[in-house]
């Protein structure tokens, strides 16, 4: 996956920002129909997205 700068970042020459750094601890599904609801949710997302995009004349892989 990618990296996230913020614009400070870039100009000081950081290469990371701490405060932007997934935590992940904790996440567990409880089970697999939720996970499969939260990927159907997630996809739906990204879908009106690309519409935006698309919309703007943005072109998107």
């Amino acid at each position: 996956m990618g990296e996230v700068y913020r614009p400070e970042d870039i100009v000081s020459g950081k290469k990371r920002s701490s405060d932007l750094s997934p935590n992940l601890n904790g996440v567990a599904p409880t089970a697999l129909q939720d996970v499969m609801s939260e990927v159907r949710l997630l996809r739906a997302e990204v879908n009106k997205i690309k519409q935006v995009l698309r919309t703007n004349g943005i072109a998107i892989d």
